[in-house]
């Protein structure tokens, strides 16, 4: 004796795409720079494929990408937090320090920027269990490594940093490269510090990174095969990740209001639509203006006698951003013989949105 009975679980996408960076409405005047920068938007049933790329001077070294968590909500939405790691050949490889100089840089660069916690540190040595209670969002925070992803337990070493400029912009949320002939870098001491040891997945943390954009990086590192302190390899390592997201479409309409000379009012109009047909757009407006008057160079005044010749020369003016129109106004003011008077031209530049500027010349002409 048998019945059945049936259950139907649809699975819909009715969410319209999020905007999660809209460049902010700006006004310039018209000769200062153009700045068109890029709107972010995710879907929340966005697939996205992330390949990376790597290259070991050694064989056996290598590098992997772990994404740690992809931020839909709060202050991290749109930002994805990864992990990199350096692969070994051996459980028990020991691990010491990732540098770089003028032969090899050291580098971790994002297409965007890094999220930096105020919280955190270039490293994760200040990280607590009490400290994430307290700030959730300090798990997420940027940072280097050897190993540690929190302040060092029993058996595990510190993590120093080599002084350099690169700590303060990495901390600053900015990519850094050094590649000079000092170089920089972040180490530990062996053969006390177990966070150095590969263990049984071969593999140890290097850094931390959050960031909406692309990530990239390259160091020299130097490795105790199983735990010999005497002989070394030192690996060149280089990476480099991409991240495609086809679900998901952004187009960019841009119209312009055309005002007075090269003023003007450019409305950038983003669309994101999924492959449902959800959309949602975001707008940003720029204005440019002219609102400085031209510069105006008028002939000197001058005294002559009235059987000298009077030049009369013209004004000449420039302006920032378009035409000039220059105007001469002349009044002559009778002196007290017929051979004497004063001529007074006033010259006026304007351009094309009425911004103006004035000088004055004096002629006097006497009879001696």
């Amino acid at each position: 004796n048998a019945s059945s009975a049936t259950q139907t679980i649809t699975i819909i996408d009715t969410t319209a795409p999020e905007f999660t960076d809209v460049p902010s409405d700006y006004t310039i005047e018209c000769d200062q720079e153009l700045v068109l920068d890029e709107a972010v938007a995710i879907d929340n049933c966005s697939v996205c494929n992330t390949s990376l790329a790597f290259e070991s001077s050694e064989d056996g070294y290598g590098i992997e990408v772990e994404t740690v968590a992809v931020h839909t909500e709060g202050d991290l939405a749109g930002l994805t937090t990864y992990r990199v790691y350096l692969t070994v050949p051996n459980a028990a490889d020991q691990v010491t320090s990732f540098t770089g100089n003028d032969e090899f840089p050291i580098a971790l660069e994002t297409t965007t920027s890094f999220y930096q916690n105020v919280f955190g540190g270039v490293t994760p040595m200040d990280i607590s269990s009490g400290a994430l209670s307290l700030v959730p969002e300090l798990a997420y925070d940027s940072w280097v490594t050897v190993g540690l992803d929190q302040a060092p337990g029993a058996g595990e070493g510190s993590i120093g940093v080599i002084p350099g400029s690169w700590s303060t912009a990495f901390e600053a949320g900015n990519s850094f490269s050094v590649n000079d002939g000092v170089g920089s870098g972040w180490y530990i001491i062996p053969p006390l510090a177990s966070n150095g040891l590969a263990g049984d997945d071969h593999k140890v943390l290097v850094a931390q990174l959050t960031t909406d954009g692309e990530i990239s990086g390259s160091f020299r590192t130097q490795v105790f095969p199983n735990g010999d302190q005497v002989n070394d390899v030192r690996s060149d390592l280089s990476f480099s990740q991409s991240v495609s997201c086809d679900d998901l479409t952004l187009e960019l309409e841009e119209t312009i209001e055309e005002g007075c000379g090269s003023s003007y009012v450019m409305t950038r109009t983003w669309t994101a639509t999924d492959d449902c047909g959800n959309a949602t757009s975001a707008t940003q407006t720029i204005t440019i203006i002219d609102t400085t008057a031209p510069e105006l160079t008028i002939p000197a005044d001058y005294t002559a006698e009235c059987s000298d010749e009077h030049p009369m020369e013209e004004a000449t003016a420039t302006d920032n951003c378009g035409e000039v129109v220059i105007t001469v106004e002349e009044v002559t003011t009778a002196g007290s013989c017929a051979g004497d008077y004063v001529i007074t031209r006033t010259f006026t530049a304007t351009d094309d949105c009425g911004n103006a500027s004035s000088a004055t010349q004096t002629i006097t002409i006497i009879d001696t």
